[in-house]
């Protein structure tokens, strides 16, 4: 994938739409709000997304490649421990959450490498060109 192209389509948009949001529009207090935090650099021959997943064993984390999309998941059935105390200041948030990233149809499950250590996981997506499309002539017999 060029540079000119992953700028200018929808792989950029996924990867930075929400990354200069000013921090304020995050409401902490909301209960559903379980965001996945990204980090993507780029690097000659790859990008390399590292995903923070504290709390999250490596069997509750899925990275599935689709139609040039690749989604990151994660489900925590955490359970709540004694329910004698109360909370005075609660701000981790629990429970299932994904990101999607727009990779390329080019790209194959071949290209994408996945590691998890120490409450990170790093995926790899290997830079690949997308194939020109050669348009063919279609010639009509003329009878």
């Amino acid at each position: 994938m060029m540079l000119s192209n992953f700028l200018n389509d929808n792989f950029a948009n996924e990867f930075f739409g929400d990354a200069f949001s000013p921090l304020t529009t995050y409401n902490y207090d909301s209960a559903s709000q379980v965001r996945m935090l990204v980090d993507i650099q780029e690097f000659k021959d790859r990008f390399e997304i590292s995903v923070d997943l504290p709390g999250y064993e490596k069997s509750d984390i899925a990275v599935e490649l689709e139609e040039g999309y690749l989604t990151i998941s994660a489900k925590n059935a955490r359970k709540e421990g004694e329910k004698e105390g109360r909370y005075i200041r609660k701000e981790r948030r629990f429970g299932d959450n994904h990101r999607s990233f727009y990779v390329g149809e080019e790209v194959t499950q071949e290209d994408i490498k996945a590691r998890f250590a120490r409450g990170v996981l790093t995926v790899k997506v290997a830079k690949k060109q997308p194939e020109p499309k050669v348009e063919q002539n279609r010639y009509i017999l003329i009878g």
